[in-house]
């Protein structure tokens, strides 16, 4: 949705972070390795995953903007395979809570990415994919 925004660096650290989302449900669901397959394309060509521990998200992700990017990119994951579980929500709250996004911008992410994705669900359904 909004890779092209992140630099290098941060869609590096996107890549490793998305991985962390998809695992963090203990199944890696089609869907999801798929996402990750189609972000990872839409990432520059000489991208690869950039290990970034979760208190030095800060020194990566410093503006607004990019922040608000990074998470939108996570909460897409969690709703990859149709159900945003308890754990995922967990790792994007200690996300939020690192990059000091509030909670009131978190759920409304969260409420929009769950739309985009029923959006592109219920397209699938009337092309016939």
């Amino acid at each position: 949705m909004f890779i092209e925004k992140l630099s290098k660096e941060q869609q590096s650290v996107l890549l490793d972070w998305a991985y962390k989302v998809i695992e963090a449900d203990g199944v890696l669901d089609e869907e999801e390795l798929n996402m990750f397959d189609h972000v990872r394309a839409q990432c520059a060509p000489d991208v690869t995953r950039q290990s970034v521990g979760l208190t030095d998200l800060h020194t990566v992700l410093t503006e607004s903007t990019d922040k608000r990017h990074f998470l939108l990119e996570l909460i897409g994951f969690c709703f990859a395979d149709g159900v945003y579980h308890e754990s995922e929500k967990k790792l994007i709250r200690e996300v939020s809570t690192v990059l000091e996004v509030s909670t009131d911008n978190v759920e409304f992410m969260e409420q929009w990415v769950e739309e985009q994705m029923g959006m592109i669900s219920q397209i699938q359904t009337f092309i016939g994919a």
